[in-house]
């Protein structure tokens, strides 16, 4: 949602990245943009979407959706990049190039959207997170706790539960909830 926002009302030609760790993460990203676009005929009459690219037929604007593969991002100069689920990229190669690219213009703005994960404090997606959130030109921000409105912690422990909406029965366990850093 947001990278349709940028690429529709920029006075300016941008351009950027939208980075997942698999094929499968960044189909759900196109899928979400072609979802987009479908709904709001009015947002098709300026933007377009092909295999892995969202086009502003104004400005010239352009979003390429990449995966991990690394090579591909080294040299480039984005306006903006957007890293998706990054504790579940496997190798941290587009992690560096990605931010050897974004060095390379004043206001590149980087935005890395993820959840907790699993080994934290062992794995460099944990160390990645920690030095962002811990650097004074990064902005962080946390939820605490579960916030999807299916998952409610159980007020006696520290474990979550999702509430089967389909059949409404009861919840099911789905994860330990405590440690959300």
């Amino acid at each position: 949602v947001m990278v349709l926002r940028v690429l529709w009302a920029a006075d300016r030609m941008l351009w950027g990245y939208a980075a997942a760790g698999d094929g499968d993460q960044a189909g759900l990203m196109r899928d979400a943009i072609e979802k987009l676009l479908k709904l709001n005929p009015w947002l098709s009459k300026r933007i377009t979407l092909q295999r892995s690219k969202v086009i502003n037929l104004e400005t010239g604007s352009w979003l390429q959706i990449i995966t991990s593969d690394a090579p591909s991002s080294y040299g480039q100069n984005p306006d903006f990049i957007i890293m998706d689920e990054l504790t579940h990229w496997k190798k941290k190669d587009l992690w560096g190039s990605l931010l050897s690219a974004s060095a390379k213009r004043a206001r590149c703005m980087v935005c890395v959207i993820t959840n907790a994960g699993q080994s934290k404090g062992r794995s460099w997606q944990w160390i990645a997170r920690e030095t962002c959130r811990q650097a004074p030109d990064w902005y962080f921000s946390r939820l605490e706790g579960p916030q999807a409105s299916w998952i409610k912690r159980l007020p006696w422990s520290n474990i979550a539960y999702r509430h089967d909406l389909k059949h409404g029965e009861g919840g099911k366990l789905v994860h330990r909830a405590g440690g959300h850093d």
